[in-house]
Formats: structure tokens, C-alpha cells, sequence
């Protein structure tokens, strides 16, 4: 009986190991992704100023590759991106809504609206507060990752 008793209860702290160690992973792989995001971005827009390019087009393009790179390594990556410049301009690719003050956003639109101290999105029932700096050139935004139950979201502030 104590035979079983103890194969039975290190089959369950071994499968117990084995989904904590997948949910690390998955952890892991968000923020090598967010930190990769962060810089490269900051590159594409300052390749796109050095270039007197549209900073706006270079970051949807930049974004959209990116969404699509994170596919290729097995992560479903959503985000919602704000450049503030002489105005702001915001895109959405979350799967779903995002209300910006009071204005329906839907996956794939973008808004551009006057400069403000500061916006407040809503996203899949969260409220996030962004605010603006005097900086002349800013990105502001969120990335967000869903797997089954586990919900990662970083905002850039």
C-alpha cells in the first residue's frame, strides 16, 4: 500500500513540477519578446527620423512584422501602440476593442486625436492611464499575450 501510496504522490508532484516549469517558460518568452519590442521599436523610429520618414507607417510596419514574428515562435502577441508627436496617433491590434477617451477603436483601426496630458484606454475590462510628457517624440503602448488562462500585459510607458 505504501508502495503505491508513494508512486502515486511523486507521479502528481512530477506533473505539478512540469506545468509550474511551461508557465515559466511561457513567462520567459513574453519578456524576451517585450524587451525585443521595446529596443527594436525605438530603432525602426529612429531610423525613420534620422531618415525624415513617416515615423507612424515605419511603426505600423515595424508592429505588424513583429506580431507575425512572435507567431513564427509559437506566442500570440496583441498589442495597442501610441506615438505622440504633433498629435497622437493610436493603433489597435488587440483582438478586440479598446476604447480610447470614450472612442470605440476596433482591431486594425487606427485614431488620431489632439495632443492631451493624458489618455485612458480600455481594454478587455482594464483601464490603463497613459500620460503624455512634454518630449517632442514619444511611444507609448501595451503588448499583450493569452494562453489558455495565463494573461501577460506590459505596458510602455
Amino acid at each position: 500500500f505504501y508502495i503505491f501510496t508513494a508512486v502515486i504522490l511523486c507521479t502528481y508532484l512530477f506533473s505539478l513540477v512540469s506545468v509550474i516549469s511551461q508557465k515559466t517558460e511561457e513567462s520567459d518568452k513574453f519578456e524576451i519578446l517585450k524587451e525585443n519590442y521595446v529596443k527594436e521599436s525605438s530603432e525602426a523610429i529612429n531610423s525613420a527620423v534620422y531618415n525624415k520618414g513617416d515615423v507612424s507607417d515605419q511603426l505600423d510596419d515595424f508592429s505588424t512584422n513583429f506580431i507575425d514574428y512572435a507567431k513564427t515562435k509559437g506566442i500570440d502577441l496583441e498589442m495597442l501602440t501610441i506615438v505622440v508627436q504633433d498629435d497622437i496617433e493610436i493603433n489597435n491590434y488587440l483582438n478586440g476593442e479598446a476604447q480610447i477617451n470614450n472612442n470605440v477603436l476596433n482591431k486594425g483601426q487606427n485614431l488620431i486625436i489632439d495632443k492631451t496630458d493624458q489618455i485612458t484606454v480600455e481594454a478587455y475590462g482594464n483601464e490603463y492611464v497613459f500620460d503624455m510628457s512634454d518630449e517632442p517624440l514619444q511611444l507609448k503602448g501595451m503588448l499583450r499575450t493569452q494562453k489558455d488562462s495565463n494573461i501577460q500585459v506590459h505596458i510602455i510607458q
